[in-house]
């Protein structure tokens, strides 16, 4: 927060070494000089080097002619020669003059060369042009002897011939060599020109170098002042402006502590009637001026005693202040941070920053970061916090406290109904109830989803702590407004106390989870204390969680099968399957125990499924048996309609066990009944197409609505036992009994009783016009293997 007054004073500090620069004025003439002598001497330097290069290529052109030269006379001499060996071998007059005319242009080639090259006699024609010109004046005087002589007859004239042929061939040979001499004379003598030239163009160079160097560091030297100077105003004009557009308000006191500078944001710091008194005063004066409010001055007192005071501070009792960056709270409320430095030279500078916005947005940014952005409750992150440190002041003051889990009943029915929007209204709508019901001291927080957690401190009784729940038990049953529509809302709760239940976080947030479940399990819409049957509970249900894992790979899973008696035909016609689990580790357990944490873990799928295949197979190898169609009775959650594509896994089933889709019955218990879930609906619609039939067990006991026994699917509905199990000594049973089966009959819908114990029962339900019984008495759960044998007893008995 104080950067931008370090790099102020940092400016400051720059300015003030630019100042003591020395500011000599050069005149511009003084670089007339130099320069006008290096206008000078790059033309003559440049016409040099011209020069020069002409030189080089004027000597190395007039060799190159010299030798083409004497290729040339070389050339003639070679056909001098052969004609002379042709005209051995083959005398001919005509032959004889030929070459006479190529001596004469050979002669005339030669001389030419040596008038036009007689400046370079010792390594070119001179050498080469005396041997030939004389061997050339022989061959001559041969030829005109040879001539004179008779052809035909004459042995000398060949004699003649062969002479001037060695004549000319030793002039040749020797030419040759004198040829070869020349070139590499011509070669060394254009290197040693060529290289004098460049030895007076790498001399001129460094001359023109050092001198244009010399020129360079004049010039350079001057500008580097000129560029000090205009920085020095440039940057004086540059402070200027940046002390006077601050943000910040900026203060610049001299040696004897008196303020020389300051701009206005510094002035607004003071009271209007003072803003044009500020200048000339002294620092004592100032800062004894501005204070900061009464509501912090003890904060400031004490930060101050902790910071460094300056050596001038120190004589003044009223005028101390911190050297290091120290934020106060004006007369006005706003937060100001204050930088004090004291310079080596004397001079004091103090910025002050109004930092109140950043005050405020780091205020929102903690609000945001420990609360919840939906519900505007603290957060899972900041109630931790505020939990450890109640079980410190609990620790300290020897007092209690509680910490209470909230679950939302059916929170997702209403996810269903009216969306997301619609969840996010009712849990803003719970946020405020929750809030209203509990004490100032008192916190709520959201962890999660639906799930709420609350923290009562200083509680001196657990009466106290049941008062407030039922309070917002009772606050939430009068409903919350979603979309203009009163939505009723029940909590599940658990509680945990402080140090009785736990003496650390932890344990207090889990015994409150595990209370919470139970609360559940009572049948929601109340509250439960933790107690050490409940830890036990919760033992076992992790115990069953983590076996429950493999026990379907470890086929320790297994079937019984329990009998439903036809009044009609006085015969077994449907059979109930029910799942068993003897786990190596926990013993036998019926499905009451594990399928919640089935469902729970997301294992029920695989669970049901093992179920109903087993059971269609085994049942399906009776009816081969027995020779009857014997209905299989199979039960569903409202978890596994809701979530699962159930028909799709049924028509699988039925494609690999080939049972006839119209032998099974799925059955659903009343309590749970999908009057309002469409997709439930949906899913058992879908079965009844499939051929399956749809019963209610339990039916009685809940608050079903008696529409649903208008849906065409609903085929079978079994009484709860509670209803029959004083049905021949209890009349109002039996009338309740009466009616249903009654009102059954009229949907056209099968009632089978179910729980029956005696045989009084028995005949008192068959008198009654029910179509079937299920019950120990009739038959218990069996293995398959019984069941098989019960049914065959029965078909050799029919």
């Amino acid at each position: 927060m104080s950067d931008p007054s370090f790099n102020l004073m940092s400016s400051h500090r720059f300015l003030s070494k630019i100042l003591t620069l020395s500011s000599k004025q050069i005149k511009l003439v003084d670089l007339i000089v130099p320069i006008g002598i290096l206008m000078l001497i790059l033309p003559i330097i440049w016409q040099t080097k011209i020069q020069l290069d002409e030189s080089n290529d004027f000597v190395q052109e007039k060799a190159l002619l010299q030798q083409q030269d004497m290729f040339r006379i070389k050339e003639l001499l070679q056909a001098i020669e052969t004609s002379l060996k042709a005209s051995y071998l083959k005398p001919s007059i005509t032959l004889i003059k030929d070459i006479q005319t190529n001596i004469k242009i050979a002669n005339f080639r030669l001389k030419q060369a040596r008038t036009n090259y007689s400046f370079n006699q010792k390594v070119g024609i001179a050498k080469f042009h005396s041997p030939i010109f004389y061997a050339l004046q022989d061959v001559e005087k041969i030829l005109k002897e040879a001539t004179q002589e008779n052809i035909a007859d004459s042995n000398n004239f060949k004699l003649l011939l062969y002479s001037a042929y060695i004549r000319i061939h030793d002039a040749n040979r020797g030419a040759q060599n004198d040829l070869n001499d020349a070139s590499k004379a011509f070669e060394k003598l254009t290197d040693q020109q060529i290289n004098k030239s460049s030895l007076f163009k790498k001399t001129l160079i460094i001359y023109v170098s050092i001198f244009s160097l010399m020129t360079i560091i004049l010039w350079v030297g001057y500008f580097k002042l000129r560029i000090l100077k205009n920085k020095e105003v440039k940057s004086r004009k540059r402070l200027e402006d940046t002390i006077k557009n601050l943000n910040q308000g900026f203060a610049l006191f001299d040696k004897k502590e008196k303020l020389v500078v300051c701009n206005e944001k510094y002035k607004k710091m003071y009271p209007p009637e003072q803003r044009n008194k500020l200048l000339g005063k002294r620092f004592s004066e100032l800062w004894h001026t501005f204070k900061p409010s009464v509501a912090c001055e003890s904060k400031h007192q004490a930060v101050a005693k902790k910071s460094k005071i300056s050596s001038e501070q120190r004589d003044s009792t009223d005028d101390k202040i911190p050297v290091e960056p120290y934020e106060i709270t004006d007369r006005y409320g706003r937060v100001i941070l204050i930088d004090n430095q004291l310079e080596k030279s004397g001079n004091r500078v103090i910025i002050f920053t109004d930092i109140t916005p950043q005050k405020q947005a780091e205020k929102r940014l903690r609000h945001i970061a420990s609360h919840d952005n939906l519900t505007g409750l603290p957060n899972r992150s900041y109630f931790i916090e505020r939990l450890r440190s109640a079980i410190a002041d609990s620790r300290r003051l020897n007092t209690k406290l509680a910490v209470i889990f909230f679950d939302l009943d059916n929170f997702k029915k209403v996810n269903d109904i009216y969306g997301h929007s619609g969840g996010d209204e009712l849990l803003k709508g719970v946020a405020h109830r929750l809030r209203e019901c509990i004490r100032e001291n008192d916190t709520i927080a959201r962890l999660g989803g639906d799930e709420f957690i609350g923290l009562f401190e200083h509680i001196s009784t657990w009466k106290e702590v049941s008062t407030s729940v039922s309070r917002i038990i009772e606050s939430l049953k009068s409903g919350v407004s979603i979309r203009n529509t009163r939505q009723i809302i029940t909590t599940s709760i658990g509680i945990s106390i402080f140090p009785d239940d736990g003496n650390n976080i932890d344990t207090l947030l889990t015994n409150a989870d595990i209370a919470c479940y139970h609360a559940k399990n009572m049948g929601r819409n109340n509250y439960q204390f933790f107690t050490e049957d409940l830890n036990k509970a919760s033992d076992k249900q992790r115990q069953i969680e983590n076996h429950l894992n493999h026990a379907l790979n470890r086929d320790e899973f297994s079937l019984v099968y329990q009998p439903q008696l036809n009044f009609k035909t006085g015969y077994f016609s449907d059979t109930e399957a029910l799942i068993r689990w003897k786990s190596p580790n926990l013993g036998e357990l019926s499905a009451k125990d594990f399928i919640p944490f089935a469902e729970s873990s997301g294992q029920m799928n695989a669970l049901s499924r093992w179920t109903l295949l087993t059971a269609c197979r085994e049942l399906n190898s009776l009816n081969a048996q027995v020779k009857t169609a014997i209905k299989l009775t199979i039960n569903t959650s409202l978890h596994e309609l809701e979530t699962e594509n159930i028909s799709q896994k049924i028509k699988d089933i039925i494609r690999l066990s080939k049972f006839s889709p119209s032998n099974i019955v799925i059955e659903l218990n009343e309590s749970i009944y999908p009057s309002d879930s469409l997709r439930a609906a949906k899913a058992l619609q879908e079965l009844s197409e499939l051929g399956l039939s749809v019963s209610l067990d339990n039916f009685g006991r809940g608050s079903v609505s008696l529409k649903a026994l208008e849906v065409s699917y609903i085929t079978r509905i079994k009484i709860s036992p509670s209803l029959t199990d004083e049905i021949e000594n209890n009349p109002q049973q039996l009338r309740t009994v009466k009616a249903i089966i009654a009102l059954a009959h009229t949907y056209s819908i099968q009632v089978i009783a179910t729980g029956v114990e005696r045989e009084s029962q028995l005949r008192q339900l068959e008198r009654l016009g029910c179509d079937g019984a299920q019950g120990h008495y009739i038959a218990p759960p069996l293995s398959f293997e019984a069941l098989e044998q019960l049914y065959q007893t029965t078909a050799q008995q029919a």
